[in-house]
């Protein structure tokens, strides 16, 4: 029988609670008679076997509810973010060719779906359970094919890794459109445990928490930072963090564990079903307090089950049974090792460090150097809460170095004192002592916004940061250097 079935976890947990959000808690049983209507209306609707439906995956019951549905059903869900514009909804519309497009209670069939209508039937190992899409700020995001033993597999190594605790209820406050969110919706859905919605909202986070009980969480940096600097605490309940989507700056992991979050930073993607790399909760996490550098555990090593190597290039490659289906459109994915596109590296310990993207390297003079690093020096700078680092085309150089910063004259906690922005000589001077001089910044902007752009997945949005910045860039003045460096310092590049 299919392992997502509602109708089965209902069978062997009836009186177990497994929705509770604004409208009520809901059993598993309950929950099974709430999708058995939508069950039946599928089935009417005599959809194409196989032929994905598209749900506006929004972040409440009646959606989670239509889900399961289209789980129990066999038709894979092709999950829309609900805050994409019309425009965005459209394009990939055209693209994946849904049967059926739902958004709460309006269904519409797409006029270019007319098929012959077979009967789906309950999905296997193999078939395609639910298309995500890649986060795109430029391009049209690609959908990713996720089988049912994928997901199953998925919600096993998270299981192998932070366990189950009779009354262990996980609050999600990521979208369920992409893979962040969904895996909250499966893993629970597997365990027979309690799914608790609420809205990230760090003045309202923590009481969310307690009322609730949940003990797990998932957050983006983003969202982390602003819970952190609104200078919220954790309820007792809580037993687990896990910060992924993007990367972390380890400031901001040193703050969150000094105000008492139990931080477990995770690496994943689309492709692997979530995540692929976690480190151990009962290992706990060594941090230098003077640099703010994690400087044992990184993302942690491969979860159960999942094969983790650093290929040609430093690129991340990946191996095992999460892995996707292929991109939707389009052929299956071949066999063997998958590369992540992310540039890492594996410690003597088997722990993996991120070191970001491989295209979002910058060269300037002949040299790479990696946004994510120069941003984790800036964010350790007192004063500077958040950072995005870019690249700026240069006649002479390629491309210069090129930073846009917010700062804060608030407390980052009720217990850490205030902070004034720092000046141009403090920063330069900081980055100077941590920093080549070919990563420095040559440019650098002061936003004056809550936040830096984020995408609809709550990555950084390094494009809209750009616009934003460009317009305010200024030089940045480093301190003096010998000779043998002043090219490379007045220029941004290598030295020749």
């Amino acid at each position: 029988m299919n392992p997502l079935s509602i109708t089965l976890a209902a069978a062997e947990a009836p009186d177990s609670l497994a929705l509770v959000s604004a409208d009520g808690a809901l059993t598993f049983a309950a929950l099974a008679a709430a999708a058995a209507p939508v069950v039946r209306r599928l089935h009417d609707a005599s959809l194409p076997a196989r032929r994905p439906v598209a749900l506006v995956a929004h972040p409440d019951a009646t959606s989670i509810v239509t889900l399961l549905a289209l789980l129990e059903h066999g038709a894979p869900a092709l999950l829309l973010h609900p805050r994409w514009t019309a425009t965005e909804r459209a394009a990939v519309l055209a693209q994946a060719r849904p049967a059926l497009v739902i958004e709460h209670d309006t269904w519409q069939v797409p006029a270019a779906t007319a098929t012959q209508a077979t009967i789906a039937s309950p999905l296997t190992a193999r078939d395609t359970a639910a298309i995500v899409y890649t986060s795109g700020s430029t391009a049209l995001p690609r959908g990713v094919e996720l089988a049912t033993g994928a997901l199953v597999a998925a919600a096993a190594a998270s299981a192998a890794n932070l366990g189950w605790q009779p009354d262990d209820r996980w609050l999600m406050c990521l979208p369920f459109a992409h893979v962040g969110g969904l895996s909250i919706i499966t893993r629970c859905l597997l365990a027979r445990r309690t799914i608790a919605l609420g809205a990230p909202d760090p003045a309202r986070l923590a009481a969310t928490l307690a009322d609730t009980r949940s003990t797990l969480l998932s957050l983006v940096p983003t969202t982390l930072a602003r819970v952190v600097d609104h200078g919220t605490a954790p309820p007792a309940c809580l037993r687990a963090v896990l910060v992924g989507g993007a990367a972390a700056a380890p400031s901001l992991l040193v703050r969150a564990r000094a105000a008492g979050w139990p931080i477990l930073t995770t690496y994943g993607l689309s492709e692997t079903a979530g995540q692929l790399a976690t480190q151990r909760a009962s290992i706990g996490v060594a941090i230098d307090t003077d640099t703010g550098i994690d400087t044992d555990t990184g993302c942690g090593p491969a979860l159960p089950g999942l094969a983790l190597r650093i290929g040609p290039d430093q690129h991340i490659q990946v191996a095992g049974p999460t892995l996707f289906t292929g991109y939707f459109p389009g052929a299956p994915r071949g066999p063997g090792w998958f590369d992540t596109g992310d540039l890492g590296h594996l410690d003597a310990a088997g722990n993996l460090h991120v070191h970001g993207r491989a295209d979002e390297v910058i060269i300037t003079g002949g040299e790479n150097v990696s946004p994510h690093e120069v941003e984790a020096a800036l964010t350790a700078i007192p004063g500077v809460v958040a950072a995005c680092v870019f690249a700026l085309p240069d006649a002479t150089w390629g491309n210069l170095v090129a930073a846009a910063s917010i700062t804060t004259t608030t407390p980052t906690t009720p217990t850490t004192p205030t902070t004034t922005p720092p000046s141009d000589a403090a920063l330069a001077t900081a980055l100077a002592a941590t920093l080549a001089p070919f990563k420095r910044p040559r440019l650098i902007a002061t936003l004056d916004l809550p936040a830096l752009p984020s995408l609809a997945s709550g990555k950084l949005d390094r494009a809209a940061s750009a616009r934003a910045a460009v317009a305010g860039l200024r030089p940045l003045a480093y301190p003096s250097a010998s000779p043998a460096n002043a090219a490379m310092i007045a220029g941004g590049g290598a030295a020749r």
